[in-house]
């Protein structure tokens, strides 16, 4: 196996009062319906800012020590990453957030995402991103955002990249 390059995921949020399931699988139906229930209880139907997310996400992407985006205290490797890149994409009601780096830290995705969405409801500013990675505090850093709806879609090695 090689070493990691980069690995890539997505975190779909949404806001939907009405969900429309056909032909899912029962544990897929449930899987749905959590991330419904999540969505209404914390984004409470109102708007997110997607400029001021766009801005405080451009502020993490680079080499950085993400200790304070961890909820792992032990970790015994390092805690600095590379984020290549976190893109926000709308359509309809569902706003997507794609990570893409060289590794990541437990829950680390979930818990930039949290700082993203607290961006977006006007509780923390995109400004407030470059103090929050220096602290390196998990105390600092957004709310943990559950899992459902995160998907990690690949991981490349060195070894498979075309030269």
């Amino acid at each position: 196996m090689g070493n990691l390059t980069h690995a890539a995921g997505r975190l779909a949020v949404s806001k939907v009062s009405d969900v429309v399931l056909k032909n899912l699988d029962k544990d897929r139906e449930k899987e749905i319906v959590k991330l419904v229930d999540f969505m209404e209880k914390y984004m409470d139907g109102e708007k997110l800012d997607i400029k001021a997310m766009t801005k405080a996400a451009m502020l993490m992407e680079g080499t950085h020590d993400f200790r304070g985006f961890t909820s792992n205290k032990k970790m015994k490797t390092g805690t600095e990453r590379t984020v290549y890149s976190i893109t926000l994409e709308e359509s309809d009601d569902l706003l997507t957030l794609s990570f893409t780096g060289d590794g990541f830290l437990t829950n680390m995705v979930r818990i930039m995402t949290g700082t993203l969405v607290e961006v977006g409801e006007g509780a923390r500013k995109p400004e407030d991103m470059p103090t929050i990675l220096m602290s390196m505090d998990r105390a600092n850093a957004g709310k943990l955002m559950p899992p459902e709806g995160l998907t990690l879609e690949c991981v490349e090695y060195e070894d498979n990249l075309k030269k």
